[in-house]
């Protein structure tokens, strides 16, 4: 019997599409409707958006990925990402926020089109999957560079 299908959300950053595990995904905002607050000093991340009280760091990808930065614009989306080890966390529990430029559509990727550690077929094209830890990882650490001296 075949592998079950792997989900991902299908976001674009300057142009691209990436994967996004849709297991990961907590839910989603629109970038301009979301409740931003600047980051205080030595904070560990540049934003942050309010959810029901608490404050998560928003991270934005763009740099991180070696991706020219674009301006939010009416599309600019946050994904609220979960914690890799809890799988049934709600939105307000999110880990992080990802910026992402637009969020293009949910697809299922059969396990034959999926290559580790991060790759997926859509079509005739491979897309990279993004790696969530990773990007959490080296928010903090280019955030906490900035703040060192």
């Amino acid at each position: 019997m075949p592998a079950p299908p792997l989900r991902f959300v299908i976001v674009r950053l300057a142009g691209r599409d990436y994967g996004v595990p849709a297991a990961r995904v907590c839910g989603m905002m629109l970038l301009r409707t979301a409740d931003l607050e600047p980051a205080p000093d030595n904070a560990v991340a540049q934003s942050y958006v309010r959810l029901d009280g608490r404050s998560v760091p928003v991270v934005e990808p763009h740099g991180l990925l070696g991706l020219e930065p674009r301006r939010a614009a009416a599309r600019s989306c946050l994904l609220l990402i979960r914690d890799g080890a809890r799988h049934e966390a709600p939105p307000a529990d999110a880990a992080f926020a990802l910026a992402v430029d637009s969020i293009s559509r949910i697809e299922e990727v059969p396990a034959a089109f999926y290559r580790p550690p991060g790759r997926i077929r859509l079509g005739e094209s491979w897309r990279e999957v993004l790696d969530l830890d990773q990007l959490q990882r080296a928010a903090l650490e280019a955030s906490a560079s900035l703040t060192t001296n």
